[in-house]
């Protein structure tokens, strides 16, 4: 049954104005929560049985939780004996606190019910209805990496793991003796590590093979089953997948594949995880985090495994911005987002979208090919010393693009400083040549340089979501990590949206 809010104070919580800062973050949350009309947790409790703890204060401290990096303990121990966290919550200061078990139960139906979206959507319309967003509809994109809450698994670990959790879903729905049958090892269910010498490639090779057996026909020994439970069925497919991505058959026997397989599943614990960079150099496991912001406001949150490209959730993103209420013209982001399909669907619909072109490649020192006069409508590439060379304009229209091709460049003069090719000079055509051209030259520009230096914001915003609560993962599976990120955007409002308000008297 859900529980209310005590209102009865104590003489001495008079004493705490003078104490808690009032531009604190303390003092927000405390705006925030009294705010909160309980009856928006109704729907999650039963009305009968003995209440339990206001779902608000709940709320409120798993918004703590970000702020301050605590566990469920910590916060357990704080909302006991720390006075700034009882006056957040807007409680005596003999309130007995927040146990860990109940936090954890009430997040459960935070999460599955979805109502972190409704609160976060509700406070920012209660900034748009105050005018405290941005008017000049401009919004920043970016993405930053959140590392994952599982393990990252070896080849062996995964398939170990992965007919681990078979079985174990089998014995729930009380079908595991008719799956065991077809396993040749009996040591799924110890934790030790098998008995082999690591150092021979052969006898690894042979504990691989008796792996990838055994993963097979379990697969196909679930399959078989009628009828098939919906959660041992999924089991089933992880397994099987984990036992191909890195696995080839070699003349009857069974090896580690070279390289890494194409999204590659890296944790049976949390199967949504991924392999990622951020950058070359920048490499992580787990997820990415993408926002837009109007620099002071995250207005959305997408999430994505890590080794989703930046550009690849930028319309769902947008998407997402305007059902929350946020109506915006330009939307500016790195050379990530510099997706020219996508800028060309939005210019239609009357979003402009400002990406940072691409440098130029130089290669050498060579011309680059911003010294080539391309015609995409008669496709024809003149070079700097007169020679043309011809392409079809349609096939730019066929698909993403095209090349031109110098048949000839040994006489040329200036051949050393073009190209090294034996077969001369050669020039790749974008499907969108002439704007990409254009834009590069817009950007050279001090006009452009200044204006795009809006873009900090979207760091800046990024730079306090990191550092409080965003970076790390508390919770597996990507709807779950979402849900988080979402939180610790709301969380950011909040105290934007506190720090903001007295401006507007």
């Amino acid at each position: 049954m859900q529980g209310r809010r005590e209102q009865q104070l104590t003489f001495s919580d008079a004493l705490w104005p003078n104490e808690i800062p009032e531009n604190s973050y303390w003092a927000r949350m405390r705006k925030y929560l009294l705010q909160i009309d309980e009856s928006v947790f109704s729907p999650l409790f039963s009305h009968t049985g003995r209440p339990s703890i206001s779902p608000v204060l709940t709320f409120g401290a798993m918004l703590i939780q970000l702020e301050m990096g605590w566990s469920d303990r910590q916060l357990e121990e704080e909302s006991r004996f720390d006075d700034r966290c009882k006056y957040a919550f807007g409680v005596s200061r003999d309130f007995a606190g927040i146990d860990a078990v109940t936090l954890c139960e009430h997040r459960a139906r935070f999460i599955e019910s979805g109502i972190i979206f409704t609160l976060f959507r509700d406070l920012l319309a209660d900034a748009k209805a105050k005018d405290l967003l941005s008017e000049d509809k401009l919004e920043i994109v970016d993405s930053f990496m959140t590392y994952g809450a599982a393990a990252v698994q070896d080849t062996y670990t995964l398939l170990r793991k992965g007919v681990v959790r078979v079985l174990k879903i089998a014995e729930f729905h009380e079908l595991d003796s008719k799956l065991t049958t077809v396993l040749d090892r009996k040591d799924y269910m110890t934790d030790a590590k098998p008995k082999i010498n690591w150092d021979d490639p052969e006898e690894k090779r042979l504990l691989l093979e008796s792996y990838v057996v055994d993963a097979r026909n379990l697969v196909a020994a679930v399959r078989a089953l009628q009828p098939l439970p919906r959660d041992l069925k999924d089991a089933a497919d992880l397994l099987e997948r984990i036992a191909k991505q890195d696995i080839e058959d070699d003349d009857g026997q069974i090896k580690m594949k070279r390289g890494v397989a194409k999204d590659r599943i890296i944790s049976v614990n949390d199967p949504d995880m991924r392999h990622g960079r951020k950058t070359s150099s920048s490499k992580f496991d787990g997820y990415k985090t993408h926002i837009m912001t109007d620099g002071n406001f995250v207005t959305a949150v997408v999430e994505t495994p890590a080794n989703k490209a930046d550009s690849e959730p930028f319309p769902d993103l947008m998407d997402q911005c305007e059902a929350n209420g946020i109506k915006f013209t330009e939307v500016m982001g790195d050379s990530a987002y510099s997706n020219w399909p996508i800028i060309d669907r939005k210019a239609k619909d009357g979003i402009t979208v400002i990406a940072k072109v691409p440098s130029e490649p130089i290669v050498d020192g060579r011309y680059p090919k911003s010294k080539f006069d391309i015609d995409t409508e008669n496709g024809v590439v003149a070079c700097p010393e007169g020679f043309a060379a011809q392409f079809d304009p349609s096939a730019i229209e066929r698909r993403e693009g095209t090349v031109a091709r110098f048949s000839d460049c040994t006489e040329c003069p200036s051949k050393a400083e073009c190209t090294g090719s034996p077969r001369g000079r050669s020039i790749s055509i974008h499907r969108y040549e002439p704007e990409i051209a254009a834009e590069r030259k817009k950007q050279a520009t001090p006009e452009f340089k200044e204006f795009y230096s809006e873009r900090a914001n979207g760091e800046r915003i990024i730079s306090h979501l990191t550092r409080h609560g965003g970076r790390q993962a508390r919770y597996i599976g990507i709807f779950k990590v979402w849900c988080q990120e979402v939180l610790t955007a709301l969380n950011h409002n909040i105290k934007a949206f506190y720090r903001l308000a007295p401006a507007t008297g």
